[in-house]
């Protein structure tokens, strides 16, 4: 969305540095094609991710509560965000 608003059409890295994404033409560089973007993954993905983190809460018996497990309002609480943000966010 912030892309957009700036018209930046060029690479970029995800928040959370999981992934680098290169819009298709760009480089010629091999990976993952999802939304126009090749990406190239740098980590493990958000389900296997999240699924680690179940085990750990199993193994020490208290909940950990992840931004996947916000609901859209609570986001929007926590972060200020507008209806539309939150949802892009989640």
């Amino acid at each position: 969305m912030i892309r957009k608003e700036l018209n930046n059409n060029h690479p970029f890295i995800s928040e959370n540095g999981g992934g680098v994404f290169i819009p298709l033409g760009y480089f010629d560089v091999e990976g993952v094609v999802r939304d126009n973007y090749v990406v190239i993954e740098l980590g493990i993905g958000y389900d296997e991710l999240r699924e680690k983190i179940k085990e750990i809460e199993r193994g020490v018996g208290c909940r950990i509560i992840g931004f996947g497990d916000l609901s859209i309002e609570d986001i929007m609480k926590l972060t200020g965000l507008e209806v539309e943000e939150a949802v892009l966010a989640k």
